[in-house]
């Protein structure tokens, strides 16, 4: 709206907010054949009595973490003593996934259980860590 000839700043954020354009979507059904990213899998094994190692592959986004963050949690609330995340295999690592990572890390300092974060030589998961300094905060393992 022009107000004695002049453009409004609520006019002017108005137009730039038409013309924003959203990422694509994944509909459902369409797959990594597709050009996307596989959708998060998360898969849990026991080595030893009292220790859980999570291997998380695809992406962990705010869509996804809450999944993530639902497991790990559950894992913590047993008799565990090592808890151990491997991000080796994963493909996108956003600040969601992040933040489910440092609330786990918590839980885990709190009831007394050792975590280590595995990211291998992925950078998909090592540069989020430290770019943050997140890395700093957790056990990172960049071994595998």
């Amino acid at each position: 709206m022009e107000v004695g000839g002049a453009v409004t700043a609520a006019d002017a954020f108005q137009e730039q907010q038409t013309r924003l354009t959203l990422p694509r979507q994944r509909p459902s059904g369409e797959s990594a054949e597709h050009g996307f990213a596989p959708p998060l899998r998360l898969r849990v094994r026991r080595p030893r009595p009292r220790t859980a190692v999570v291997l998380v592959r695809g992406e962990v986004d705010v869509l996804t973490a809450p999944r993530l963050t639902e497991l790990l949690v559950a894992r913590l609330r047993g008799t565990l003593r090592t808890l151990v995340v491997d991000l080796s295999e994963v493909d996108f690592l956003g600040a969601a996934g992040l933040s489910s990572l440092l609330y786990a890390d918590l839980l885990a300092r709190h009831r007394g259980v050792t975590m280590r974060v595995v990211t291998g030589d992925n950078r998909w998961a090592i540069r989020p860590l430290t770019v943050t300094g997140i890395g700093d905060r957790l056990n990172l393992d960049r071994t595998r």
